[in-house]
């Protein structure tokens, strides 16, 4: 029988069952739809990322970009996408030699049309380490829907520890360094626009130094405005003495 995507197993990821997001994958006709817990480090404080560092599972630059501000748009923004990726891990060692897996993030949506047959192509290619990503339409990037197979899986799982960027940005690094075959599509789905609840929270440091700078600007522009009304005043008195 000809490889069809619709007979693969989509493992889609949220904090509990979502109705909508079902509804949405059955009305691609996928049938075989599986929750994932997503794992929610939101409230992860800052010795739970140390001893991920200890163990090897999160890098010092991933724990540095969490802590006090990321200095690559890869990296992590907070603990929310550290506990992202750590879902998508999750779903990656469910998938069993020789199959396809597809996963899906909770903010999935189609568009219309949506030519899933692109993915059926690409996965009758015999070579392995195959992953087929729906980005977004500004860059290639976004991991709410995409397809792979048992070898892209197992390279995901070695290569993504320690952890140091987001899961999106991680699986187009290593198809850049040829370790995956990629093929990114930005026709087929796309993510709802809205505030993600997965991502909200940041560390304690990393909001510090938000609120730390966006004082520091708050007290320029006030020595700004003082300074401007005691020039004018000078100039008003000056005037006034040697009319």
């Amino acid at each position: 029988m000809p490889f069809d995507i619709l007979n693969c197993q989509v493992h889609y990821i949220s904090f509990k069952p979502n109705p909508l997001t079902e509804k949405t994958l059955r009305a691609q006709n996928f049938t075989n739809i599986n929750h994932v817990e997503a794992i929610d480090a939101r409230q992860w404080d800052d010795n739970r990322l140390r001893e991920m560092v200890a163990r090897n599972e999160l890098s010092l630059a991933g724990y540095d970009a969490i802590r006090f501000g990321r200095h690559l748009w890869s990296g992590f923004p907070g603990t929310g996408a550290l506990g992202c990726t750590l879902s998508h891990r999750a779903c990656w060692a469910k998938c069993k030699p020789g199959e396809i897996i597809v996963i899906a993030e909770d903010d999935v949506r189609f568009v219309r049309n949506a030519k899933l047959s692109k993915m059926n192509q690409f996965f009758e290619e015999s070579n392995p380490c195959r992953v087929f990503m729906c980005t977004v339409k500004s860059q290639n990037n976004g991991a709410h829907f995409y397809a792979l197979d048992h070898a892209a899986c197992q390279t995901l799982l070695t290569m993504s520890l320690p952890m140091e960027i987001q899961v999106d940005m991680h699986i187009q690094s290593l198809g850049k360094c040829g370790y995956l075959t990629i093929v990114n599509d930005r026709n087929i789905a796309k993510q709802t626009w809205h505030k993600s609840s997965i991502q909200t929270r940041m560390i304690v440091g990393h909001a510090t130094n938000i609120i730390a700078f966006t004082t520091a600007v708050v007290i320029i522009v006030i020595l700004l405005v003082v300074l401007t009304t005691r020039f004018s005043n000078c100039n008003k008195q000056c005037i006034r003495r040697h009319p």
